[in-house]
C-alpha cells in the first residue's frame, strides 16, 4: 500500500515530536536523535511533496480559471474511424472571463458508403453532463449558412470522458467529402450560440 507524502510527514512529526519531549524526560540521548531523524525526514517528505505539487501545476494549462488539459486529452484519446479519412482539424476554444466555447471543425471524405454519423472525443475537466454541454453541430457540406442545427447524441456512459456521435443531414458515399463543425460550452460558462 503506498502512502500520500503528507500523510508520512504527519507521522513523522508527530513520532519526533513524541521521541523529543520523551528524551528530554528522560534526558536520553539516543531518543533525542531518532526525534529528530523523525522531524528531518518530515520536513524533506513536505519539501519534496511541495517541488512535486509545483511541477504537477506547471504543466497544467489553465486559462481564466479554466483548465484547458481536458480538450487535449479529447483530441490524444480519440479513437480512429476506419470510415474517414481526416485532412483538416481545427480546434478552438474560445475564453472569455467566465465563458469556454469550444468549436471542432473537422474537414475530409469518406471511405465507405453509406455512413452517416461521425464520432467525437469529450473529455470535461469536471463530471458535467452531456445535457449540460449543450452541444450543437452543422454539416457544412450540405448546409454551409449554418441553417439546420444538429444535436448530437451520446454514445455509452456518460461520464467524465464522452463519446457522442454527430449525424450527417444526409449519409454519405464513398469518396465523398464531409465538413462537420461540432460547438459545446463547458459548465459554469455563460457563452452564447452565435447569431445566424
Amino acid at each position: 500500500m503506498r502512502f500520500p507524502l503528507e500523510f508520512v510527514a504527519s507521522l513523522a512529526t508527530i513520532a519526533g515530536a513524541v521521541a523529543s519531549v520523551a528524551a528530554l524526560l528522560q534526558d536520553r540521548g539516543w531518543l533525542l536523535v531518532t526525534g529528530l531523524l523523525f522531524v528531518g525526514t518530515s520536513i524533506v517528505a513536505v519539501w519534496y511533496a511541495r517541488k512535486k505539487q509545483v511541477a504537477l501545476d506547471a504543466a497544467s494549462i489553465v486559462i481564466e480559471g479554466h483548465n484547458i488539459d481536458s480538450l487535449n486529452i479529447a483530441s490524444l484519446r480519440r479513437r480512429v474511424d476506419h470510415s474517414f479519412v481526416v485532412q483538416k482539424a481545427i480546434q478552438t476554444a474560445r475564453i472569455e472571463g467566465e465563458n469556454l466555447e469550444v468549436t471542432w471543425k473537422y474537414s475530409g471524405y469518406c471511405k465507405e458508403d453509406g455512413v452517416a454519423t461521425f464520432d467525437f472525443s469529450v473529455d470535461a475537466d469536471d463530471n458535467s453532463s452531456f445535457d449540460q454541454l449543450n452541444c450543437v453541430a452543422y454539416d457544412l457540406s450540405h448546409d454551409w449558412v449554418m441553417a439546420h442545427e444538429i444535436r448530437p447524441f451520446l454514445i455509452g456512459a456518460d461520464g467524465i470522458s464522452k463519446k457522442i456521435a454527430v449525424p450527417f443531414l444526409e449519409p454519405l458515399t464513398a469518396n465523398q467529402p464531409f465538413d462537420l463543425l461540432l460547438r459545446f460550452r463547458l459548465p459554469g460558462s455563460d457563452c452564447r450560440r452565435p447569431s445566424r
